[in-house]
């Protein structure tokens, strides 16, 4: 069995401050499971509506710090560019950003995506998680077409590691308290407790 741990919207923005207390408890596991592993969901720019955008390219120093994770247990993903939506023609959201793409608008998107982390060097896998879950089918067939992984449509779980399912576990989360499944203490030791009772082997979703 399988047991892989996604954390989402890890960013440098001014109120996501709770990223490096999750990664913490994420090393905390790391201690004791060391082949445990992370995969880090990263939009390239992350603003909510109404803000400018934190482009990775302005927090080199943060930037950093996330290439310094030791690669054996966290990889870095894209999680769109701006991780909302204000295109003129739906309601603007925080978290809508592929949900009405089509194939030429995502190609835009994605290269757009891809220039902004190469310009703060930061490392990624072809990996992505559409904000919100959302993806139109245009969208959908440009990323497979380029390559891409598209993570966490379905079958992803999380807080019902308190009753963990039989079989293989794909958990997810966040590391800012945008939501409130964010990583904490409370949570790293529910993980803690299901791997102490079930032996599972620990992949990258992109390895599986």
């Amino acid at each position: 069995m399988k047991f892989n741990l996604s954390l989402d919207d890890m960013s440098p923005h001014s109120r996501a401050g709770l990223n490096f207390e999750s990664i913490n408890w994420c090393n905390k596991i790391i201690e004791k499971y060391p082949d445990f592993k992370v995969n880090l969901f990263i939009p390239s720019a992350f603003c909510r509506l109404g803000e400018k955008p934190n482009y990775l390219s302005a927090h080199p120093e943060w930037v950093i710090r996330v290439n310094n994770l030791p690669t054996n247990n966290y990889r870095v993903n894209l999680h769109g560019m701006f991780h909302r939506r204000t295109d003129g023609k739906h309601l603007p959201s925080n978290n809508d950003e592929f949900q009405y793409l089509t194939e030429s608008e995502t190609r835009s998107l994605i290269l757009k995506i891809e220039g902004e982390f190469k310009k703060a060097g930061l490392n990624y896998y072809r990996t992505l998680r559409p904000p919100g879950w959302k993806i139109s089918k245009a969208a959908e067939k440009v990323l497979v077409e380029m390559k891409y992984k598209i993570a966490g449509i379905k079958g992803v779980n999380w807080d019902l590691l308190t009753q963990p399912p039989q079989g293989d576990i794909f958990a997810y989360g966040h590391t800012s308290n945008w939501t409130k499944n964010y990583l904490n203490e409370e949570r790293a030791n529910v993980i803690m407790k299901v791997l102490d009772k079930q032996k599972y082997e620990f992949k990258f979703l992109e390895d599986i």
